[in-house]
């Protein structure tokens, strides 16, 4: 549960200091547009997802990381393995899923790349995984680009709970092992 670094990032295990901004980039209406619905989420909702993500971290020993600039640490956002939310019909919840949110100020610096692949070699590395998934919506071209770069694949795409298209991309441990031992 220590921190990990990576050339530019210092990511953190998820506590009660990183509410005030999840609460901001929740209330987003460029963070969240490719979220479910596309709508700025309420404070329930906010609390909900946070304190089942802290909770996440107590109960299975890996979870969001709040996502610093080392170079000032300047808090950009998080970068996120967890087992799915109960939110996620278009899925089994015994699925793991690496996701990210940055500060739109942050966007097009592959800084959500360089703090993904910290947590996907975690997954599979520290935690032991055998596969880990992503889902975005196919507007979200950026995302789909990160879940590239980290190796995985498209599987299927499905419907969400409000009626969206949901992409599901997937990698597993074989993959992920032979493409470290290309790096």
């Amino acid at each position: 549960m220590d921190q990990l670094t990576t050339s530019r990032l210092v990511l953190r295990p998820w506590s009660e200091d990183d509410r005030a901004g999840f609460e901001a980039l929740a209330a987003d209406p460029q963070v969240v547009r490719y979220v479910g619905d596309g709508s700025a989420w309420t404070r329930e909702r906010v609390d909900d997802v946070f304190e089942r993500q802290v909770r996440h971290w107590r109960d299975h020993g890996f979870g969001w990381r709040s996502a610093a600039l080392a170079a000032t640490g300047e808090w950009v956002g998080f970068v996120g393995l967890n087992h799915v939310g109960p939110e996620a019909v278009e899925i089994t919840t015994h699925e793991v899923e690496i996701g990210w949110w940055l500060r739109p100020a942050m966007w097009g610096q592959r800084l959500a790349t360089e703090g993904a692949i910290a947590l996907r070699d975690e997954a599979f590395a520290r935690v032991g995984l055998q596969r880990i998934i992503g889902r975005h919506q196919p507007a979200n071209v950026a995302s789909g680009r990160i879940m590239t770069s980290l190796g995985m694949t498209f599987e299927r795409d499905a419907t969400g709970r409000h009626g969206e298209t949901v992409r599901i991309c997937a990698l597993d441990r074989a993959a992920w092992e032979r493409a470290v031992a290309l790096d």
